[in-house]
């Protein structure tokens, strides 16, 4: 019965990291959408007229910026995945300790 209810509490915790780990990379995606258009008007006048090179420079600065943005997002969803394989790591430890 204690075994039982340790793997649902590991099943739950394992569904809520999948959850949280889904709707942080949901966040992220809208916020880089959101970030792209609110840079796109900047972006158009500064090109307006640009030469290529310039063109390409801004918009390999840009692309940086935005994979920055999901590094920084992919490094919190790491961190809490982390959390998560810790606990979830304690959890079968007490689980064996139990059946033993």
């Amino acid at each position: 019965e204690e075994l039982s209810a340790s793997r649902d509490a590991l099943e739950a915790s394992l569904a809520r990291a999948t959850a949280q780990a889904e709707e942080a990379v949901n966040m992220a995606a809208e916020e880089c959408k959101r970030q792209v258009e609110l840079m796109a008007p900047r972006m158009r006048s500064e090109l307006d007229g640009a030469s290529q090179e310039d063109t390409d420079a801004l918009m390999r600065s840009q692309v940086n910026l935005m994979i920055s943005m999901m590094s920084g997002e992919i490094g919190k969803l790491e961190h809490d995945f982390q959390g998560e394989e810790a606990a979830r790591k304690e959890a079968e430890a007490a689980r064996d300790q139990a059946e033993a």
